[in-house]
C-alpha cells in the first residue's frame, strides 16, 4: 500500500511538473509595461496571469545611508573583490565603476526581509513558492550598462531603492534581434524604463534587460521559482 501511494504521489508530481514547464515556455506577445496604482492586489494578479511586466511603488524603511550609518565597518564581498562599504560612494568621484550584481549574502547579513516593501505574500500561491533568493544590487560610476540578461524565474523582481536607474526591457519576441549586440543597436525593441526611488519591477519569465546607470543605484532582487519549476529553471 506504502509502495502505490508513492508512486502515485510521484506520478502526480511529474504531471504537474510537465505542466509548470510547458507554462514557463509561454510569453505574451503584445505584452507592454504596466504601471500599477495604489498596488491593487487583483490588477497584480491579473499582470502576472497575462505575463506583462508591471511596476509598483512602495516605500521601504531604508536607504543606503541607513546602512552606511549602521554598519560602518562592513566589508562586501563580491566575487573575490572586496568593498568597504564607507568607500562605495566615494569611488564614482574617482570614476572607478562599482558593479556589485545580486550579491545575497549583503541582503542576509543586513537583515532586510523585514526592511523592504514588498512581501512574498501578495504574490498568488505563494505557498508553492521555492527558493526564494534575496539579494542586493550596487552601481556606482558613469555611463554603466549591463550585460543583456534573462529573466529565468517565476518571478523576477527589482526593487529600486536609491539612485538612478534606466531598464531596458525586451520581449521574448525579439530574442532572435538582440542576441550579442550593443544597447544602441537595440534600444528600438525595448520598452525603456525610468526607474524611481522605491519602484519595483516585475518581469516575467523570458524576457531580456539591460540596466544602464549614470551614477549611482541601490538596488534589491527578488529571484522566485515554485517547487515544480526550481530545478529546471536553475539547471536548464
Amino acid at each position: 500500500m506504502f509502495i502505490f501511494i508513492l508512486q502515485l504521489i510521484i506520478l502526480i508530481y511529474i504531471i504537474i511538473f510537465i505542466y509548470n514547464i510547458i507554462e514557463l515556455k509561454k510569453y505574451n506577445m503584445n505584452s507592454n509595461l504596466f504601471y500599477i496604482k495604489n498596488n491593487r492586489k487583483n490588477d497584480i494578479y491579473y499582470r502576472i496571469y497575462n505575463l506583462n511586466p508591471f511596476i509598483i511603488n512602495q516605500k521601504n524603511n531604508f536607504s543606503f545611508n541607513d546602512l552606511l550609518k549602521e554598519n560602518k565597518n562592513y566589508l562586501i564581498n563580491d566575487n573575490q573583490r572586496i568593498y568597504h562599504i564607507n568607500n562605495i560612494l566615494k569611488k564614482s568621484k574617482n570614476n572607478k565603476e562599482i558593479k556589485i550584481y545580486k550579491n545575497q549574502k549583503m541582503f542576509y547579513d543586513f537583515n532586510l526581509i523585514d526592511k523592504i516593501s514588498f512581501k512574498i505574500n501578495d504574490l498568488p500561491n505563494y505557498n508553492f513558492l521555492f527558493p526564494i533568493n534575496y539579494s542586493l544590487s550596487i552601481f556606482n560610476g558613469k555611463n554603466i550598462i549591463t550585460s543583456l540578461k534573462l529573466s529565468n524565474h517565476n518571478y523576477n523582481i527589482i526593487g529600486n531603492i536609491n539612485g538612478d536607474n534606466i531598464i531596458y526591457l525586451f520581449n521574448p519576441k525579439h530574442k532572435n534581434d538582440i542576441q550579442n549586440k550593443n544597447l544602441n543597436q537595440i534600444k528600438k525593441w525595448s520598452n525603456k524604463i525610468i526607474m524611481k526611488k522605491n519602484d519595483i519591477l516585475f518581469i516575467p519569465i523570458n524576457w531580456y534587460y539591460i540596466q544602464e546607470i549614470n551614477y549611482f543605484s541601490f538596488q534589491y532582487n527578488i529571484d522566485i521559482d515554485n517547487y515544480f519549476t526550481f530545478l529546471f529553471n536553475n539547471y536548464s
